[in-house]
Order: structure tokens, then C-alpha cells, then sequence
């Protein structure tokens, strides 16, 4: 009985002895698992400090052209690098991750490398104060990516980044705990070519990818940008959004980006081109201060551009468009002395111009001329600048007794006894009233009723770039019907009502007796009245058929 138990004692004690071994051998995988997984959650820790620091830098880093790398100058660390360098450009992991930043930004995994610059553990405490880092980083500042030079492994895999672990602060899907809004604030810079827009996410957690909408007051389209800092090509008052896809949003807020060239509705405070030039040439108008450029594309492509060159030949010859600040549009009349030459004309009946060098001219035993000191000061002008304004519209009442050129609001006054009130088409005008109406309009450029050689040169023009209306100095209108300015379909490179509506006062002089004034142009009353047509009058006469427009000249 007792050799029994003392073999039992001695079975029980061996198989106790095992279980413990094994009860051991547990803890320690389990204590190993633990532990890895405890310096998992520290890798990922300091992925996040300085994926956050980078997130944190990128926008002033790009703003002051700033760069984040370093060299390694001791030999051996030199070697250890690049070895370690080889040997990211491998991993498929990388690689993977790399593919899905270019395709969701729209560029390349090598362009997205060619940002990439070595950053030691010891340069990223010097330059960035990252403190008890372990690791050595490639990082990439404009696009905000950081990859660990030295691989995790964990549970059979290879980590480099954030954006491979599921459960990082990287997924702001996880565990639906990330706010849903927050704030940002924005900074603007005017640059070489533009303006540069950086905006600055506010979140309670890390999100890499956000995406900005923006576009200009007013507009209907919104433009989108993958980047945090983006240039744009024009000032004006902004609005923008900032979100990450359906799950987190910023909200909206309005920037208004003002220049040292224009106002924030961008309207030029000098006298400038549209490319920064002080000085004007015939393919490379000067937009005068208080005014801006306006895209017209009603009789063709008539585009300034983006700021960065003049316009092309094709656009000026489209009839460029500017607008004042009291809604007046005025389309430059290019004048490079070869192809349009600034002249008084005749034409025959096919549209043939034909160039008047003489001060006057003589039609059936009438003189007409051109004898103000202004005009010279227009011909010198466009000689210097290369071109001049004509007014787009004829011209409606402004206030003040001055004209202006817009769409005319109201139907016009068909008799003497209608009110000609502000916006309405402006006839019933003599040629005196009508002069003063054109003078003084700006501060910023000289203006006066139009004049014979503005007139003929504007159809010479004409003739030459508007293949439908290559005998434009012969077209009547004869409908007998008043309309508004810009109302009809008399348009040519962006010009209206030249060869319609009204008929239209001029600062030419005529020979005849007391018919000292000269109208020009088209008239809706008159079958056979032209574009070209010179017709002699009392400069006191008010007619329901008569107008007038204005010129800008510098």
C-alpha cells in the first residue's frame, strides 16, 4: 500500500510538473504576444506623432518653399541608409499603398518618390523637436506621406506606414468614433502666377486625406483639390469647403482674396495689362483702373486668359471686353498700323475701304472733317497704346448726365414727350448734349463721343475678322423698329447696333451751311441709310432715330 502511494505521489508529481511546464510555456507566448502587441501599439504611436507633425508643417513648408530631408555624412550610418533605402524600394507593402495616393491624387508612384527625402531619427528631433523617436523616416512634406525606414512585423506582416493599419487613427471610420465636424482656418499669399491658398484642418483626430472645394462667389461649378495648398489664378471673394468624403465636414467659409493689382471683384487698381504690363500694345491692352476683363464669347472666343500672357491675336480680334464699375462694357479696337491701319475711310459698294490721307473729305461738294484738339489727342494715343475702346452698346443715361454703355433695362422713348430716365436708351440728344455725355466718364482714361476715325476704323475691323459680315459698311437695318441697345441681333466682334437702331452722333464736321453735324451709321427709321453713311445735320436737331456712343483712349 505505501510502495502504491508513493507511486501515485510520484505520477501525480510528474504530471504536475508537466502541466506547470506547459501552464508556463503559455504564459510566455502569451506574454510574448502582449509584448509585441504592447510595441505595435508604440509603432503606431510614433507613426501617428510624426505623421501629425509632417500634416502640421506641410503647409508653411510649401508656402516658404521650405524642404524636409537630411544628409548622412558619416560613412557607415551613410551605408546603413541607403541599404535600408534598397530595401523600402522593394516592398510590396509600399508599393501598395504608394499606388492608391497616386490614383486617388491624380499622379504617379515615381512622382510621388521624388518628394520622398531621408529624415534620421536625430534630424527629425533637431529640426522638428520629435522627441524619443526610434525610427528613421522617408517623408515626402508637400504630400504629406511618411513611410518608417525599418519594417514592424507583426503577426506575419510588414508595416512601414500608417495607412496599412486598420485600426489607426489613420481609418476615421473606425469605430464610427470620429467627429463628423470641426473647423479649419485658411491663409492666402499672392504668388508669381496667382494667389496660393493653404488650408489648415482643426480635428479632434488624425485624417490624411481631406479634400477641398472651392470656387468663386457667384459661380455654379466648385473646383476640387486633393492638396491642403493649392494656387489659384484670379482674386475675388471665395467660398470653400472642407471634408473627407461623407464622413467628415469641415463646413463652408468665404476668403475674399484681394491684390495689389485689382479688388477683391477684380477690378483693376491701376492702369495695368492683363499679363502686369505698365505698357500697352495692340495685342496687349491696357484694362484701365476701375475696370476688369470680361470673357465674351457671344460673336467668338473672346478670352483675356488666365493673367500669366497677353491674349492671343485670335481673342483681340474676337473683340476683347472690359467693364467698368457702373456696368459699362467697352470692346478694344486693335490697331497695329499694317493689317488695320487708324484712318477716316470711304467704301464702295462691295466694302471696299479705301484710306482718306487728307483732312477732309469730299462728298458730292460736301467738306467733312475733323477739328477738335481731341482727336488729335485720340490719334496720338492709339498711335502710342496701339488700339482704343469703342462702347460695346450705344449708349443709355447714366446718372450725373453721363452715358453709359449697357444693355438698355427699358423699352426706349419713341417720342419727344417720353422721359428718357436712367438706363434707357439715350435719344432725343443733340450733338452738344451728347459730347458732354461722353466726357470725363473716368479718372483712369480719357473719353469723348465717338469720332470719324474711331468710326471707320471700327468697321474696317470688323470686316476683317467677322467672315459674316465682310461688307459691313453697307448694311442698313430699315426695320423701323426701336429697340433697346443690345437688344437686336446687329452684333459684330462683340460691337452692337453700328449698322442698326439708331444712327449716331460723331465729332465729325460738315461744310453745309447750318448742317454743321454728322451722324453715322445704320438707322431703323431710313431704308437706305449704312453702316458707313455720313449724314449732315443741325448739331441742335433731336431725333427719335439719333444716339450717340462713347470711346476710351489713354
Amino acid at each position: 500500500m505505501i510502495d502504491k502511494e508513493r507511486g501515485i505521489t510520484l505520477l501525480t508529481l510528474v504530471i504536475s510538473i508537466v502541466v506547470i511546464f506547459i501552464i508556463g510555456g503559455i504564459a510566455i507566448v502569451t506574454g510574448s504576444n502582449t509584448i509585441k502587441g504592447a510595441q505595435f501599439m508604440k509603432f503606431q504611436a510614433e507613426l501617428t506623432m510624426v505623421q501629425s507633425k509632417v500634416n502640421e508643417i506641410s503647409a508653411e513648408y510649401q508656402r516658404e518653399g521650405k524642404e524636409l530631408g537630411c544628409v548622412v555624412t558619416d560613412s557607415r550610418q551613410a551605408l546603413e541608409m541607403e541599404l535600408k533605402q534598397e530595401a523600402l524600394e522593394k516592398s510590396e507593402e509600399v508599393k501598395e499603398v504608394l499606388s492608391e495616393k497616386a490614383t486617388a491624387r491624380g499622379t504617379t508612384v515615381e512622382e510621388l518618390k521624388k518628394g520622398l527625402h531621408l529624415c534620421t531619427k536625430e534630424y527629425l528631433k533637431e529640426a522638428l523637436g520629435l522627441e524619443g523617436l526610434e525610427r528613421n523616416y522617408m517623408i515626402n512634406v508637400e504630400e504629406t506621406i511618411i513611410i518608417s525606414l525599418e519594417k514592424f512585423e507583426f503577426e506575419g506582416k510588414n508595416y512601414y506606414m500608417l495607412e496599412q493599419i486598420p485600426s489607426s487613427l489613420y481609418n476615421v471610420n473606425y469605430n464610427n468614433q470620429v467627429p463628423e465636424s470641426g473647423d479649419f482656418a485658411i491663409e492666402t499669399a499672392e504668388i508669381a502666377d496667382g494667389y496660393q491658398i493653404t488650408i489648415i484642418p482643426k480635428h479632434d483626430q488624425y485624417v490624411s486625406k481631406w479634400q477641398v472645394k472651392y470656387r468663386l462667389k457667384g459661380e455654379k461649378n466648385w473646383q476640387t483639390e486633393e492638396k491642403l495648398v493649392f494656387n489659384v489664378s484670379k482674386p475675388g471673394t471665395y467660398e470653400i469647403q472642407v471634408t473627407h468624403g461623407d464622413e467628415v465636414n469641415l463646413g463652408t467659409k468665404t476668403i475674399a482674396i484681394a491684390s495689389k493689382q485689382v479688388d477683391e471683384e477684380g477690378y483693376y487698381l491701376k492702369n495695368l495689362t492683363i499679363n502686369g504690363e505698365e505698357k500697352s500694345s495692340t495685342y496687349n491692352p491696357i484694362i484701365p483702373k476701375g475696370f476688369k476683363p470680361l470673357e465674351d464669347r457671344t460673336t467668338g472666343n473672346a478670352v483675356w486668359g488666365d493673367g500669366k500672357k497677353a491674349p492671343s491675336q485670335e481673342s483681340v480680334n474676337c473683340g476683347l471686353v472690359i467693364e467698368g464699375k457702373d456696368g459699362s462694357q467697352y470692346v478694344w479696337i486693335p490697331v497695329d498700323g499694317t493689317e488695320i491701319r487708324l484712318s477716316r475711310y470711304t467704301f464702295d459698294d462691295q466694302g471696299k475701304a479705301t484710306i482718306q490721307e487728307s483732312t477732309a473729305i469730299t462728298i458730292e461738294d460736301t467738306t467733312f472733317s475733323e477739328t477738335e484738339s481731341n482727336v488729335e489727342n485720340f490719334k496720338q494715343s492709339v498711335k502710342e497704346n496701339g488700339g482704343f475702346y469703342i462702347a460695346k452698346y450705344e449708349a443709355s443715361k447714366g446718372s450725373n448726365g453721363k452715358a453709359i454703355s449697357i444693355i438698355s433695362q427699358t423699352y426706349p422713348a419713341s417720342d419727344e414727350s417720353t422721359e428718357i430716365k436712367e438706363k434707357m436708351l439715350w435719344n432725343w440728344v443733340n450733338k452738344e448734349t451728347a459730347q458732354k455725355a461722353c466726357q470725363n466718364l473716368y479718372d483712369s482714361i480719357n473719353s469723348d463721343l465717338i469720332n470719324s476715325y474711331a468710326w471707320d476704323t471700327a468697321i474696317t475691323f470688323i470686316q476683317k475678322n467677322d467672315s459674316n459680315n465682310n461688307n459691313y459698311a453697307n448694311k442698313v437695318d430699315g426695320s423701323y423698329t426701336l429697340s433697346a441697345p443690345g437688344t437686336n441681333e446687329d452684333v459684330s466682334c462683340n460691337i452692337y447696333g453700328m449698322s442698326s437702331n439708331c444712327a449716331e452722333w460723331t465729332t465729325e464736321n460738315s461744310s453745309d451751311g447750318e448742317l454743321t453735324a454728322v451722324y453715322r451709321g445704320g438707322d431703323c427709321k431710313a431704308e437706305i441709310q449704312t453702316t458707313s453713311s455720313r449724314v449732315k445735320s443741325n448739331p441742335s436737331d433731336k431725333k427719335v432715330n439719333v444716339g450717340f456712343r462713347a470711346i476710351l483712349y489713354f
